[in-house]
């Protein structure tokens, strides 16, 4: 699999700065691509939640304005409880 896709099987070697010995780690490159993921759909469902709770829109009108806009009306409801 490592010389059909080397980034299934993603290892790093690294040499000790103190005693100068190597050792090879493996990183989860999927693991990590699925935490971000992950990450991201929770900050989605978030800003849904505040845009339909704040405007009434439904998750569709949501999601056809524009991610800049989006944080703007965000912005404009944190501010806007801030007061």
């Amino acid at each position: 699999m490592q010389e059909a896709d080397p980034l299934v099987d993603f290892s790093m070697g690294v040499n000790c700065p103190f005693c100068g010995s190597q050792d090879t780690y493996r990183i989860d490159l999927a693991g990590h691509v699925m935490k971000q993921l992950r990450a991201v759909q929770s900050d989605l469902a978030t800003t849904v939640h505040t845009l339909a709770s704040h405007y009434h829109w439904s998750e569709t009108e949501i999601f056809a304005v524009a991610p800049w806009r989006r944080e703007r009306y965000l912005a404009l409801i944190d501010r806007e409880g801030n007061k």
